[in-house]
């Protein structure tokens, strides 16, 4: 192989060219060149996560003073990107701990040969703020979904049979049923809705308090 210095450029028309992205490597071939998709592989991961197939849902030069919908600068997240729009520009990201980049002749890799969000080269960094969080309730689709737990502590999540039971529970609804509780131990203070209820509730502990006492002084006879 030899190589053999550039002396002059001239013009030589206009010919068109095609890019044929690869599937699975992000990489594709641009006028016998081959180059890298690595926004592709960024925004197609982002595109998982929201529950579509994945597809390119935006370009490294749309982040700047804004970003695309679902992204915040220095969010920490499960999900983050670099982004460097100097010379060509760059991306690659960290998922779930993991760093994972389309770069080069390497394609996509993972791990520790790829760069993560906080690598020196990127000049901003940004986190995917999931489309929703359940520390107020809800559902969890299915799917693959990213959902973010801030209350500080796990959370339970219920199968079928516990969501139904507890649905019955606080509805009481199937069949006309109740709960019945026999004991109840309480500490602390009450805090009660409204004012009816309240003395309700003083009445009937008042009335249970009167009940225990007269049978504790039976018993002492």
């Amino acid at each position: 192989m030899s190589v053999q210095r550039v002396l002059s450029v001239a013009p030589d028309g206009v010919e068109e060219t095609w890019d044929i992205e690869v599937e699975g490597s992000h990489s594709f071939v641009s006028d016998g060149l081959i180059s890298h998709n690595c926004s592709g592989l960024m925004s197609a991961i982002e595109s998982v996560i929201r529950g579509e197939r994945p597809h390119r849902r935006w370009a490294t030069g749309a982040f700047g003073a804004t970003a695309p919908s679902g992204w915040v600068r220095n969010l920490k997240s499960p999900f983050m990107v670099g982004i460097t729009n100097a010379g060509v520009g760059h991306t690659a990201g960290t998922l779930a701990g993991m760093n994972v980049e389309s770069s080069g002749g390497a394609g996509v890799h993972m791990g520790k040969s790829a760069r993560g969000y906080n690598n020196s080269m990127f000049t901003s960094q940004w986190g995917f703020a999931p489309a929703a969080k359940y520390d107020s309730g809800g559902l969890l689709q299915p799917g693959a979904t990213m959902a973010v737990n801030a209350t500080g502590r796990p959370e339970r999540v219920l199968d079928a049979q516990q969501t139904a039971m507890f649905e019955q529970l606080v509805s009481g609804s199937q069949g006309g049923g109740s709960v019945v509780i026999e004991n109840i131990t309480v500490s602390g203070t009450f805090d009660f809705s409204s004012p009816a209820s309240r003395r309700a509730a003083a009445q009937a502990l008042v009335k249970e308090m009167k009940e225990a006492i007269r049978q504790d002084d039976r018993s002492r006879k």
